[in-house]
């Protein structure tokens, strides 16, 4: 018989099991393409023997195996060995390679190795090429010792042999080479030719992640994910896997996006899930770029407009590290030298201006031409521009337009003004066109002058380009900032409109309301905006107006909104009244204001468990709205005297009673029993 204790522990086991489940079969979602789960092309063995874990986990991995089919054959690790710099056309220097060889040479018994199985210059065959490679590797050359390694994992001109494989591999492996070492790290997990060993897995992993290495670097993330050799850790799994995205490897950065999107090894970070899945969507692998795309899309779903500004900002800004990081140095100090006068270019022809870049030692590519536009180097955008460069070109879905726009590049900005340059080109990834870029970063000069030459302020932007729930335009994003109403202004003039709808169904009126914002408040109520328009869950913009957690309170806009025809008593399931909202936050000239303009102080409420606002903590306050608590009940919970004064002096009746727990309750009742005798007293007598 199963005791209460036995059975506890089975379901908290059974819960571990299914939440390590959980985050084995995300991450293998997240980056399935580069942890090289699926079978590979030189044998099953290697990469789907079974076993995850122990027994407990069999069925894990055919779960996880079952998910790879849509990715077989990328990120995966290939074994082919190619002689790099031997053609056809390059055989009268065979007795260079075959002498040296025949005489002992290492790394020319390599060489003709390969010749041997390419059937280059000589009659393809394996157990020739077999036989150098062996010869090669006993000399301790180290490529030879991995192709050997190979030769016998597959059987090429050998008898297939994984543990000859894998004592190979593991003296490349042992003179540092990388491929080796993630091939033994490989074999280590799974028993492959050697006997399972959880920890040197990850000793060689880690080793092979050291020398950027970054399939290996993600397959020792699942292994710390997963509690294989050691407990359970996604924080020290996910530190592999920002390695990897920092290097630029697309795998490792949509697996950093899944991670930041679900707080995998990490908090949730919405900004940076945005960013890192999209630099891994310009990935040559299709599953890569498609998980990457699905993740900023679910991203994008949560996060408010400036936040998806700031992760565009922040994936364009991105520099990988290590060797990338140098090349981009190396561009920009080519850059810097190539010292161009902004007119140095003024007369020239096309065939002028290549000349011209040529002589600087400038290669006339994209990425240094949209770097000229980064570093505002008029000198050599003209040239490029001049050499044929189209300013409607683009990088990262991005004409040089945009990017002068983000860094600030006035120089460059304002040449392409001068040259006709395309005002309203639209991001087709965001949608976005120049003048919402200009406006989210604040480049106030450059949003006049967008408006000035005739950008088109009325277009709205749906992310990933869907227009609705998720969209956006220049007006919402204006309204994000400091209150800007001549902008405001501008906008509405220019074709914006007041009764767009964006996240939520949000509208601008909303936003204003939430930041703040009273002159554009003002000025959108005046061209129209319905002050009593709901969102999606059935919030007004009275309803942002009284939002204590995200701003202070501002007497005066609820004024403002009063004044323009704001309904007091907005009936919404699930959502707290104003009056309401009031009395809970003791804001008693709010409470007279929305009395005053048509609240009734003895509306009841009666929300379920679920309905109740989380801010809502208190277990008294709590009960009294789940079972028809007033606003004078209310405030008596929460102690607000000037709260409770004001609802009885404008009609609060202090003898309505509830029922909490079987036991009436009036508010005065309610205040005692709460701690507030005098409130109590005041209630029940009338004498404050």
């Amino acid at each position: 018989m199963t005791t209460p204790k036995a059975k506890v522990a089975r379901e908290r086991g059974a819960k571990e099991k299914s939440m390590r489940r959980s985050v084995i079969v995300s991450f293998l979602v997240f980056g399935l393409v580069a942890f090289g789960l699926a079978r590979a092309s030189h044998g099953q063995g290697l990469f789907d023997s079974g076993r995850l874990t122990e027994a407990e986990r069999k069925s894990k991995l055919s779960e996880l195996e079952a998910l790879s089919t849509a990715v077989e054959g990328f990120g995966l690790l290939q074994i082919m060995i190619i002689f790099r710099g031997f053609k056809q056309g390059d055989c009268g220097q065979l007795e260079t390679i075959e002498g040296p060889a025949k005489e002992g040479d290492a790394k020319n018994q390599w060489i003709l190795a390969d010749l041997y199985r390419q059937g280059l210059c000589v009659k393809k065959d394996d157990k020739e090429a077999a036989n150098w490679l062996i010869r090669s590797a006993k000399q301790g050359y180290k490529s030879a010792q991995f192709d050997l390694g190979t030769y016998y994992f597959n059987g090429w001109g050998l008898r297939e042999n994984h543990r000859q494989a894998a004592h190979w591999f593991l003296k490349a492996a042992e003179q540092g080479d990388r491929k080796s070492q993630n091939f033994v790290a490989k074999m280590y997990e799974k028993g492959d030719g050697i006997l399972q060993n959880y920890i040197q897995a990850i000793r060689w992993y880690e080793k092979a992640a050291d020398q950027g290495h970054w399939q290996s670097a993600l397959s020792v993330a699942l292994m710390y994910t997963s509690g294989l050799g050691s407990h359970p850790n996604p924080a020290k799994g996910f530190e592999w896997i920002i390695k990897a995205a920092n290097a630029g490897y697309k795998p490792g950065q949509v697996v950093t996006a899944g991670a930041y999107l679900d707080g995998s090894g990490v908090e949730p970070n919405l900004v940076q899930a945005h960013k890192w899945a999209n630099l891994a969507s310009s990935s040559d692998i299709a599953e890569v770029k498609k998980l990457a795309v699905d993740f900023r899309s679910k991203a994008e779903k949560k996060m408010k407009p400036n936040e998806i500004v700031e992760a565009q900002e922040l994936a364009r800004n991105w520099k990988p590290s290590e060797r990338k990081r140098k090349k981009e140095f190396s561009i920009s100090k080519t850059l810097q030298l190539a010292r161009v006068s902004e007119k140095f270019s003024d007369g020239l022809s096309p065939e002028q201006a290549k000349t011209k870049l040529t002589a600087l030692g400038v290669p006339v590519t994209k990425d240094l031409f949209f770097l000229a536009v980064k570093k505002d180097n008029l000198g050599v955008f003209k040239l490029f521009h001049k050499a044929g460069a189209s300013l409607e070109t683009k990088k990262l879905g991005l004409t040089p337009l945009f990017w002068a726009v983000d860094f600030g590049s006035y120089k460059v900005y304002r040449y392409l003004m001068d040259n006709q340059a395309d005002i309203n080109a639209v991001d087709q990834e965001s949608g976005q066109n120049p003048l919402v870029r200009a406006i989210a970063h604040s480049r106030w000069d450059i949003v006049q002058e967008l408006l000035d030459a005739g950008a088109d302020a009325s277009q709205q932007f749906g992310i990933s380009g869907e227009l609705g729930l998720s969209s956006m335009s220049a007006l919402s994003i204006s309204l994000w900032g400091k209150d800007n109403p001549q902008l405001v202004t501008q906008l509405l003039n220019r074709g914006a409109s007041v009764k767009e709808r964006y996240m939520h169904e949000r509208t601008p009126l909303h936003s204003a309301v939430s930041n703040r914002l009273i002159k554009s408040v003002a000025i959108l109520l005046s061209a129209g905006a319905d002050v009593n328009a709901k969102d999606n869950t059935g919030v007004t913009p009275l309803h942002e107006s009284l939002d204590g957690e995200k701003r202070r309170v501002d007497l005066e806009l609820v004024k403002l909104l009063m004044a323009n025809g704001a309904d007091p008593t907005p009936t919404t399931t699930g959502i707290m009244s104003p009056l309401l909202t009031a009395s809970i936050q003791g804001l008693s000239d709010v409470v007279k204001l929305l009395i005053d303009h048509g609240a009734k102080p003895n509306e009841r409420y009666r929300f379920s468990r679920g309905e109740i606002p989380y801010i809502v903590t208190d277990p008294k306050l709590r009960a009294v709205m789940m079972n028809g608590g007033t606003p004078l009940m209310v405030a008596a919970v929460s102690g607000h005297l000037s709260v409770a004064k004001t609802l009885s002096q404008k009609g609060a009746d202090p003898t309505i009673e509830i029922q909490i727990g079987g036991v009436s309750h009036t508010a005065s009742k309610l205040a005692r029993d709460s701690g507030y005798d005098y409130l109590a007293t005041a209630i029940a007598t009338g004498n404050w």
